[in-house]
């Protein structure tokens, strides 16, 4: 459900606004964010809504986004669709986040199977390599994913924190093979119906797409950005989805309130909350960055200490503090501009300050 807009503003409220959106204007017309789209608000109620720019500058021809542009998520997908169909699965009793992961993927070639759980994956605390170019020389769902699990692992579990896509591909083939459903049809059963999400899918659902990287002189339209993704079929547990700004504010907002039915709110809070890390330079509740994280909070100083986070490599992320109840998502076509996006890290923290200004406005 889309939250209310509340029209009864504080005189800061406006000032905030308008500092949010000129910040905005100048990050499109720099070329660091193409095409920005922001909501944010507190529970319920929806403090702002607002884009500026083009879905496409290069590499096609030019057009600018609106209110039902759809944005890759990129890794947006491992906690709009992995995390919490994960959740929902564990509190049905088909999984246990505390299980060893070859109870599930007894071909897991691994030393290690036995001594690595779910919630290392989602903790991305499993010792697996972050990342390897299959798309270089494998094609199709089941050559990628038998690949990955012959990898050799760079750690043994719970030893070392580093970001994996590997590790949400294998939970992605985990939920599939618990549940006997595709992930799309889980995707559907519970987040989407549960959510009342209309737009999100495997799969851009309209032509109204946000162009990502160009490629060859041509703007990367209507299919997944991520390389390895897309050599499965855009389908997997790490990225594939696409969001518009409905829909991300909608499943912010119930982040913001632990509303995620039929999720009870123990689980969601316990997602959430601090998990064991093997450094303290590492913050992770299960899938989401935790405020202060040394490499991956994107979010900064200005929010709430309680804050979750995550970002995508398009340019995408969602920020949610449970106490407060803030939220905010900013998706944008970033990458479009190249994939260095040198500035994209600055650009996050400048354009969360600026919406904790106008959240913190609100609040007076």
């Amino acid at each position: 459900m889309q939250p209310k807009v509340d029209t009864d503003r504080v005189p800061g409220e406006a000032e905030a606004r308008k500092c949010l959106q000129d910040l905005m204007r100048a990050l499109s017309e720099d070329g660091t964010l193409p095409g920005v789209a922001v909501a944010c608000g507190v529970g319920d109620r929806e403090a702002a809504r607002t884009w500026i720019g083009d879905a496409c500058r290069h590499g096609g021809p030019q057009r600018r986004i609106d209110e039902g542009t759809l944005y890759d998520a990129a890794s947006l997908t491992k906690i709009m669709f992995t995390v919490p169909v994960t959740l929902r699965l564990h509190e049905a009793g088909l999984i246990d986040v505390d299980g060893a992961v070859t109870t599930w993927l007894p071909d897991l070639a691994t030393p290690f199977g036995e001594q690595m759980t779910i919630r290392h994956l989602l903790t991305h605390t499993a010792g697996l390599i972050p990342h390897r170019e299959y798309w270089r020389r494998l094609r199709g769902y089941g050559t990628v994913l038998s690949a990955i699990l012959h990898e050799d692992p760079a750690a043994p579990p719970g030893t070392v924190c580093a970001y994996s896509d590997l590790g949400y591909i294998l939970l992605g083939e985990i939920l599939r093979r618990a549940s006997h459903a595709d992930l799309p049809e889980l995707f559907d059963a519970h987040v989407r119906k549960p959510l009342s999400l209309h737009a999100t899918s495997f799969g851009p659902s309209s032509a109204n797409v946000a162009a990502t990287e160009v490629k060859d002189g041509v703007a990367i339209q209507g299919y997944v950005h991520d390389e390895n993704a897309l050599a499965m079929g855009g389908i997997a547990g790490h990225a594939g989805l696409f969001t518009d700004l409905n829909d991300a504010a909608a499943y912010a907002a119930a982040w913001s309130r632990l509303a995620l039915p039929p999720l009870s709110g123990a689980l969601a809070a316990h997602a959430v909350s601090p998990q064991p890390m093997p450094s303290p330079s590492s913050r992770r509740g299960l899938g989401w960055v935790l405020s202060g994280d040394s490499t991956w909070d994107h979010i900064g100083p200005s929010w709430p200490a309680t804050t979750i986070s995550h970002t995508g490599f398009t340019g995408v992320s969602i920020a949610v503090d449970p106490i407060s109840g803030w939220w905010a998502v900013v998706l944008s076509n970033a990458v479009h501009a190249g994939r260095e996006r040198p500035h994209l890290r600055r650009a996050r923290l400048d354009l969360h300050r600026a919406i904790a200004r106008l959240l913190g406005a609100g609040a007076r």
